[in-house]
């Protein structure tokens, strides 16, 4: 009873030290996350410890698993691996299997086990836990840094889809976001469109947000050069659409300078 106790202090203790008032009290914001960083780890090592002297399956398990959220607080994700395969291996259809194994594929690519954290990944998306949206944008991540353009899409998009069902604010902006860089790469400006407006209206303070609206602008301006394009290729078009084109084009431009100048004020700040 006195390790279980004492493992929720050293955590909330640990917890403490990451707010800014925990900074203060520790002497500096790089001594209260060392500090904290070993608070968790001997949290984490309190709880591995009541695992094996308990008795009840259903009791191990919950400490294994506070064991392994604990170390993974710490980054120490040989210790998360290992808590994490013995708390699997008790508990495969748990409540907590989901997240298990995005915490799994989470740590074992943090230990450049790539192979092995897709695995994980592939894993966590049979159990229906917002968990399963993150690692679904995993796989496609990996896709996409590997060139398979195609998987990826199919992937991310299929992601944006079960996200309106059942909408987990991270992993959508992460899936937006690198929408829009797939379709960049593609040059597939209206997807590009479709995407990053979307990203940069629902999560503007995104850390790549800058260069997802530089990215926005430049489409614009691609999607003018193309109506203009239209406009004066020479075939044989009515008035009617000429006009049309013409629109097209100053509405695309018209997008595109405000951007960019958007983008200006953005950085002179």
């Amino acid at each position: 009873r006195g390790t279980i106790l004492l493992a929720q202090v050293l955590e909330n203790q640990a917890r403490f030290l990451r707010d800014p008032l925990g900074y203060e009290r520790a002497g500096g914001k790089e001594k209260a996350l060392a500090e904290s960083r070993n608070l968790f780890l001997q949290a984490a090592a309190a709880n591995s410890k009541a695992a094996e002297t308990l008795t009840d399956p259903a009791q191990q398990s919950a400490h294994l698993w506070l064991a392994a959220k604990q170390n993974h607080e710490a980054r120490d994700y040989v210790r998360v691996v290992e808590l994490l395969s013995k708390f699997l291996a008790a508990s495969p259809n748990s409540d907590k299997s989901g997240e298990a194994w995005y915490l799994m594929g989470e740590s074992l690519a943090a230990l450049k086990r790539d192979a092995d954290s897709l695995v994980a990944y592939k894993e966590c998306i049979k159990f229906l836990t917002p968990f399963s949206y993150r690692a679904r944008f995993r796989i496609g991540a990996d896709a996409l840094r590997k060139g398979n353009l195609d998987v990826a899409a199919d992937t991310l998009e299929h992601n944006m889809q079960v996200l309106r069902l059942d909408p987990d604010p991270i992993a959508q902006e992460w899936t937006l976001y690198t929408l829009g860089s797939l379709y960049w790469q593609r040059q597939d400006w209206k997807l590009v469109v479709r995407r990053l407006e979307e990203a940069v209206e629902r999560y503007p303070n995104y850390v790549e947000n800058l260069k997802a609206r530089l990215r926005l602008a430049d489409a614009y301006r691609y999607l003018a050069s193309q109506e203009n394009q239209n406009a004066i290729s020479g075939e044989r078009i009515t008035t009617e659409t000429s006009s049309h084109f013409q629109a097209e084009y100053r509405r695309w431009l018209e997008r595109a300078v405000s951007t960019y100048n958007d983008v200006r004020l953005a950085l002179e700040l």
